[in-house]
C-alpha cells in the first residue's frame, strides 16, 4: 500500500497553536500525536509542526521542526521571519543562523 500524501496546513497548526496557548494543552497534544503518528508512513510538512511546539513552549523540538523543513526545501521557510507565531524564536540565538542559511 502506497503512503498518502499527508500534509499539515499552517492551519492545523495555528489552530493547535491557539489550543496551546489558550490552556488547551491536552488538545493540542491530541492534534500533535496524530500528525506524527502520519509522519512515520506519510509525508508532513514539518513547517507547520513547528507550530505546534512553539504553542507549547518546546522551542528546541521547534527549532528540530524548522530544520527539518528546511532538510526538505519546504518553500513556507520564506516566512520564517515575519511568521507571528514564530515570533517567541526570535530571540533564541538559532534564529539568526535559520534565517541566514534559508538566504533571508
Amino acid at each position: 500500500m502506497a503512503a498518502r500524501l499527508f500534509k499539515v496546513s499552517e492551519r492545523e497548526g495555528a489552530l493547535a497553536y491557539a489550543y496551546a496557548k489558550s490552556g488547551k494543552t491536552a488538545e493540542a497534544r491530541e492534534l500533535l500525536a496524530t500528525f506524527l503518528r502520519e509522519s512515520k508512513s506519510s509525508y508532513v510538512t514539518w513547517y507547520g509542526i513547528s507550530f505546534f511546539y512553539v504553542g507549547l513552549g518546546d522551542k528546541d523540538e521547534a527549532f528540530a521542526c524548522l530544520e527539518k523543513a528546511y532538510a526538505q526545501h519546504d518553500s513556507r521557510l520564506r516566512d520564517v521571519k515575519q511568521e507571528p507565531m514564530l515570533e517567541s524564536l526570535h530571540s533564541d540565538p538559532r534564529f539568526p543562523r535559520l534565517v541566514q542559511r534559508v538566504g533571508l
